[in-house]
This record gives C-alpha cells, structure tokens and sequence, in this order.
C-alpha cells in the first residue's frame, strides 16, 4: 500500500526534489524505477522549481504584510499608515537671526507721508540667499515680522531711517503653490503632493467654495482633537503613497467636511534641500523687500548671526519608520505615561532626531510634577529657543493633568579612540591611505548607525570586529579609549562644574595617576596648565615648571571613581585654549553606555589612528596623512 507521509517544510530546491522523489519511490508503481536516468528527473526538475518558486513568492509575500518585515517602502508605509503614522517628510534648515534694514527716508515719506513711523513691517517670504560649498540656497521668513524705529542716519548728504529686529527665523527652501478643482462626479480623484523635496511641516491647504472669494483653511487631523471632528470640521488626512508621494484626502462629510463640487483647493509649501543646507550662516537679503505691502528697491537690509542653519534633515529612513511607527501609535495622541511625550514629539516634529523622557522623581535632584524630555535635532547638537518654544506649545496639548513638561539639552559623551592596526602589504592591493579611509569612515558610520542616541551602547569588540572585515591584510587591532567632556568656562570669575561620564572611571589601585588629563588653560600666571587626577584620587591642576610638572593647584576639585564623575572647584582659569576646555578620563570598561540624556558618540575628529605595515619591521618610519608610503611604514593619522 502506498504511502502518504508528505514533507512540506523544506524549501531548498534540491531537498524538495528529492522528497519528490522519496515520496514517488514509495507509490507502488514506481517502487523500482530508476528516476536518475530518465526523463522523469526533467520533470521533477520543474516540480522542483515551481514548488520552490512558489514557496519564495509566498514566503515574500506574508514577510510584506508586517512592518517588522516589509523590505519594499510602499509595504512598510501601508503597514504604519494602519497604525496611524505618517512617514517624516525632509525638513527645511533654519536659522535665527537679527535684521537690520535701511531705508532712505525720501524713500519712507513718500509712502507714509511722514518722518514717524514707529514700527514697519517686513512682509513674509522675503528672500536670504547664502551658499554652501559652491551651491546657492534661499531662505526667507514664512511669517511677517514688525521691525522698530531706531536713530537717523546721514550718508552723503541722504538721511536714512534704520529699523531693527532680533530673533527672526529663516528657513531654507522655495515655495511651491498647487490648485486642484474638487470633482465630485470622480471617485477616483487623488490629491498628490507633486514634489519628492516637500517639507510638509509648512504645508497649507485652504478652499475657495464656488462663486465665493474668501478661503477657509483646512487642518491636518492630527492637530485636531479627534473627539471634535464632525461632518462640519475641515482637516485633511496625509500620508505617504505607494509610490513614495505624499497625497492628501479630505473627509467623507461623516469624520470631516467632504469639499463641494467645484471647490478651488490650493497649497502652498516649502520645497527644500533638507541636510545640505545646513551650517549656513551669512545670508544676502535680495535687491528688493516687500515692507508694509510696498516693493523697496533701495533698502539695505543687514541679517546679521553668530550661530549656523540646523535641522535641515532627509526623508524619514525605512528603518526609522519601522521604528517609530509603533511606538507613535502607542501613545494614542496624549501625553500620559513618561513614553509619550518623547514618542508624540519625535512623530509630529520632522526636524527632531531622537528624544528620551524621564519623570521628574527620577531627575538629580528630584523634581516632582515635572516631566524631562531632553531632544537631540538633526544636523546639530541642541534645539534652538524657538524650536523649544514649538514644541513645548505643541505638547501642553496633549498632556492630561497638571504635569509640568521642561525641555533639555542632551548632554554628549564624546569616546576618544586611539587606533592602531597592522597589515601585511603583501596581502592587498590598497594603500596605507585607502585603509585609512575605509577605517575611519567604517567608525563614524558605526557611530551614526548605532550610537548618537539616547540609551545607547559602545561595544569596542564590535568596532574591532568591524574593522577586521574590512580587507585581509589586517593582522592586528587595538583600540584605547577615553571618555571626553566639553564645556566652555566662565573667564574671570570662580566657578564650579560637575562633568558627569556615566560610566566608571579606570581606578586599579589608590595612587593611580594618569587617567584624566585635559587640554590647557592659563591659571594665574602659569600657561599651559591642565587638570590631572592627583594621587590621593582628587583633582589638581598642574603645568610645568622649569620642564618640571608642577602641581600648583593641589585641591582643584574631587573625583567620583565608581559614579564616573568630576566636580571642578572654584574654577578661575584666565584664559582657555580655543575658549573650550576638553577633560578626557579612562573608562573602567571598553563598553561605554549611555542612560536618561547622555548620548554617546564618535566624532571623526576625535579619532586618532596609526597603520604599520609588518612587511619590513626593521624600516618603519613614521609620516603625516599627507605623506607617501611604502612597505614597512607606519602611518600616523
């Protein structure tokens, strides 16, 4: 009797031929027969192959179903717009500056008919123009800003009138307007967003009712309390599309106003250059300003800033979405639980990179009633007051209760490795110099992908491991690290600090010198003074003297081994090399992590890397990056 054992679960070609074949050899008329040398194996061939094609289409197909698998955009996109979530758009770099305008004043009577003005305003839109590595970008102010009257000025026999403003904000980009006529007859009609550069954090979409001149103004539903939209509320509901677009739609007159027939729907936005713009900051004012409703050709404005553009940042990464998606849905649009307030903010400002929230219990020293959240933008370090500002508005909405919310800074650990590798020339064809690239840039993309987050670890075995992959001729790697604080010092007056590392300090026995070091400073009269652990585990300040170092300050301030944490005392340097004073401590373990605000990192300019060819040990020889070199040398970067 035939058997009817069938094995399902293999899905390598091979192996499925061959339960064909187990499977047929157990069916009574084939119970002999020779399959590996007849046209039978050509059949089992193609069984095989649509059996086994059959099975990765499927396979594929349920693995798109789910965001944690989805490998193709418009998939994972479907998967989070379930959830709620609408994928970041690019974001548009910014900038706060101050504004000086002049303006003849013939000019200003001919306009106002007098010497009085007070107050003028500068129209919105008005254009900025800087570049960035030989590019040109434009960027203006979205909203109309007052600008005060300030003294008189005399140049070559002109009176002029000079008007002032501090804080304005710029951004980068060109504005886009659309229209699109509602067809109500058309149930397929689609309002797609025509541009890949959109950041849709300026997008505006108002309508124009037929026969009617005034336009009402559609909201997103997001920022609409969803208990209060009805047939009659207009918003508009955004999401990305399956080809990538952003399209909008409006309600169905049951959850949202649904357009009349003939309906002038128009928008309006920012096409911008996203991360390229960023780190502008000297800005051209065009050769005509739009002040009080009138074009001036002959005004001088002057946009004047010690800071550079930020938050300029790419199109939301599939893995970010993946990410974020869950988490937004999460908090149900409000601010209940310590995670929501990051995650609500992280999904409604394309501009902010990762945040962490902590309770106010939590807080050193303990604040109760508040809530932290501390917020790292993309493409700089810390928010701008003004962004603060937005989303400190923005989150007071959705909070429940009387919980205060306060946001800060990140505060940065910056890992200072020294690198050394060994290589065998003899096993590659690449330089000294080409492995020194794929190195560094091997580090800082390890760095952008797995750290420069909160909550986050450095392991150095996965540097290591990283690194020997790299090219073959790697024979050995060893990495020292330190841990590195930056801050800058008041000048002239004693002041106290407290670094804190959050990470053990390397402390192997009482006495133990040499494990924190920091750049130079003047103190009294000696240049070239630095912090130095003493040997009774405190804080000193030395310098040398006479090529003698020399502790001058032998109290400087204390040190916390095991907390990883530096308190500098009455601190009174008169000078600072650079204005910036860097303290670099050992770390106990080469695993270095970060909790609550602190976020971990590798910057390029903190790497120091040194390559030696083992081919001639007997010739090393040391040279600059800039140098050449040849078998037998050792590279110092």
């Amino acid at each position: 009797m035939a058997r009817r054992d069938l094995k399902v679960t293999e899905l390598d070609f091979d192996q499925i031929k061959t339960n064909f074949r187990n499977f047929l050899k157990t069916q009574t008329e084939y119970s002999d027969y020779n399959f590996d040398s007849s046209a039978f194996d050509t059949l089992l061939d193609v069984f095989a192959y649509n059996t086994h094609y059959n099975a990765f289409y499927i396979n594929s197909a349920i693995n798109e179903s789910f965001l944690t698998t989805a490998q193709q955009r418009k998939n994972l996109t479907k998967a989070a717009r379930s959830l709620d979530y609408i994928p970041k758009s690019r974001n548009s770099a910014s900038i706060s500056v101050d504004l000086t305008i002049v303006i003849p004043q013939n000019t200003l009577v001919g306009i106002y008919g007098s010497t009085t003005y007070g107050t003028i305003q500068l129209n919105r839109r008005n254009r900025f123009t800087t570049t960035i590595d030989n590019n040109n970008y434009t960027f203006m102010n979205l909203v109309a800003e007052n600008l005060s009257q300030g003294a008189s000025s005399e140049s070559g026999g002109v009176t002029y009138e000079n008007f002032t403003i501090t804080d304005v904000t710029l951004r980068q980009g060109e504005f886009t307007t659309f229209k699109y006529t509602i067809d109500t007859t058309d149930d397929n009609q689609r309002f797609i967003i025509p541009s890949a550069n959109i950041d849709t954090s300026t997008l505006t979409i108002s309508g124009v009712k037929s026969g009617e001149t005034d336009s009402t103004t559609y909201t997103s539903y997001k920022g609409v309390s969803q208990q209060d939209i009805d047939g009659t509320t207009y918003v508009y509901f955004l999401f990305e599309n399956s080809d990538g677009e952003y399209e909008f739609r409006f309600g169905d007159g049951v959850y949202g106003r649904a357009p009349d027939n003939n309906e002038v729907i128009t928008i309006e936005y920012l096409n911008c250059s996203g991360s390229a713009a960023n780190g502008a900051n000297a800005f051209t004012a065009s050769s005509s300003v739009l002040v009080s409703g009138n074009i001036i050709t002959d005004a001088t404005i002057t946009a004047s800033t010690s800071a550079r553009s930020t938050g300029g940042a790419e199109k939301e990464t599939d893995e970010s979405i993946r990410s974020n998606a869950p988490i937004s849905f999460k908090t149900q649009d409000r601010a209940v639980v310590v995670d929501d307030f990051g995650s609500l903010i992280q999904g409604n400002f394309t501009n902010v990179e990762t945040t962490a929230a902590w309770g106010g219990e939590d807080n050193d020293p303990p604040r109760y009633g508040q809530v932290f959240i501390a917020v790292k933008p993309s493409g700089s370090d810390f928010l701008t007051d003004t962004e603060k500002s937005a989303i400190l508005a923005y989150i007071k909405t959705k909070m429940v209760g009387s919980v205060r919310a306060t946001i800060a800074n990140p505060q940065y650990i910056n890992i200072v490795p020294t690198i050394t590798v060994k290589f065998d020339s003899k096993k590659t064809t690449i330089t000294s110099s080409d492995l020194k690239d794929l190195i560094i840039q091997s580090v800082t993309d390890y760095s952008t992908d797995n750290l420069q987050k909160f909550n986050t670890v450095y392991y150095n075995s996965q540097i290591i491991d990283i690194i020997n992959d790299l090219d073959n001729s790697i024979q050995s790697i060893s990495i020292d690290l330190k841990m590195r604080k930056q801050f800058v010092p008041t000048i002239g007056s004693a002041s106290s600090y407290v670094l804190s590392y959050q990470n053990a300090f390397y402390y192997p026995h009482s006495g133990h010198l040499g494990s924190i070091s920091s750049t130079t400073f003047t103190y009294d009269t000696y240049t070239g003074a630095s912090l130095k652990l003493n040997s009774s585990g405190g804080l000193s300040i030395n310098a040398l003297v006479g090529d003698v170092d020399t502790v001058i300050v032998e109290n400087a301030g204390t040190v916390d081994q095991t907390a990883g944490e530096i308190t500098i005392s009455d601190f009174n340097p008169s000078a600072v090399t650079n204005n910036l004073l860097k303290v670099d401590v050992k770390p106990d373990s080469d695993d270095i992590s970060s909790t609550r605000d602190y976020i971990v990192r590798v910057k390029e300019e903190d790497i120091t890397l040194t390559i030696s060819d083992i081919t001639s040990v007997t010739s090393l020889t040391t040279a600059t990056s800039s140098g050449t070199t040849t078998g037998g040398s050792t590279v110092s970067y």
